[in-house]
């Protein structure tokens, strides 16, 4: 849980207390139990929204990765530590929150090892050994449904280079890939679009048909969004939604980073939209990196 700061030099009096430094970080960290199998936040947020507003819908999580390789051999010249804190709740479940603790260890002018720690509230707070089936249960799943009730489900990842964005976003396409979506009272479309700059690319365009023309993105007069030059594919198994969502990721763009070999570069936006075959209401989920 101790690892080192990369590009920043301390005095040796904090690499002699690093077996301290270990210690205190390990007790100040709670042990946590499982969460509450009934425990579902989003849609607890959504029940709670008064006056028909959504504004206090917005789930937010945080999910800390495990070091890279070169970050454990980085050597041991200054400590910090990430990691989840403790979960609270109010009676009925309202209000619940987990909390991000982050330690760093300090001399004090005595010599004596010590920890400053921050804190931050969370809706979510995913640990380095969590999984991506653990966050899509718990943060993901929630807005899946709402989508295919005809409602519009957004799950956006939001951080700085290396930290796990694609990781974790690919890993929910997949999940979602696998999921019970697919029914004979829906038509599902999948199209997906990256932005580079001020470029907007189709990464599922017709093969076979020459360079695709950019996609425009503008608004309408009603003040609707519209997109134009963008390929909508008709899904109709998990199967070919699998290979769908392979084929756009393969397109994305990325580059060496001090971080990662393979960077993402760009932002991808996947939309999946269901209609219900009965009542044409349609619902649209989307999958931001």
């Amino acid at each position: 849980r101790a690892f080192a700061a990369p590009g920043k030099k301390s005095a040796p009096s904090i690499n002699q207390h690093s077996s301290k430094f270990t210690a205190l970080i390990s007790a100040a960290t709670p042990t946590l139990p499982p969460r509450d199998s009934n425990l579902n936040v989003v849609e607890s947020k959504a029940s709670n929204s008064q006056n028909g507003l959504e504004t206090s819908t917005f789930t937010v999580c945080t999910r800390v990765r495990p070091l890279l390789g070169p970050e454990l051999t980085a050597g041991n010249e200054c400590y910090a530590s990430v990691v989840p804190g403790r979960r609270t709740a109010q009676e009925g479940g309202c209000n619940y929150t987990e909390e991000l603790l982050l330690h760093t260890p300090t001399v004090s002018i005595r010599g004596n090892a010590k920890l400053d720690t921050l804190s931050q509230d969370f809706d979510y707070v995913f640990g380095p050994d969590s999984t991506n089936e653990e966050i899509y249960d718990l943060a993901c799943a929630p807005l899946v449904k709402r989508a295919l009730n005809g409602q519009v489900g957004v799950i956006v990842a939001y951080g700085q280079t290396g930290s796990g964005k694609t990781h974790t976003m690919n890993g929910i396409l997949d999940i979602l890939s696998t999921s019970a979506i697919f029914s004979d009272l829906t038509d599902i479309t999948f199209s997906y679009m990256e932005m580079l700059g001020r470029d907007i690319k189709d990464c599922l365009p017709d093969a076979g048909k020459g360079t695709p023309k950019g996609i425009q993105i503008g608004e309408g007069l009603n003040g609707a969004v519209l997109i134009r030059n963008m390929k909508t594919h008709m899904v109709h198994d998990a199967a070919q939604l699998g290979t769908l969502i392979q084929r756009a990721s393969a397109t994305r763009a990325t580059a060496v980073t001090s971080k990662n070999e393979t960077s993402s570069r760009s932002h991808g936006v996947a939309i999946l939209k269901v209609k219900n075959k009965k009542t044409s209401v349609e619902g649209t989920l989307y999958v931001i990196d």
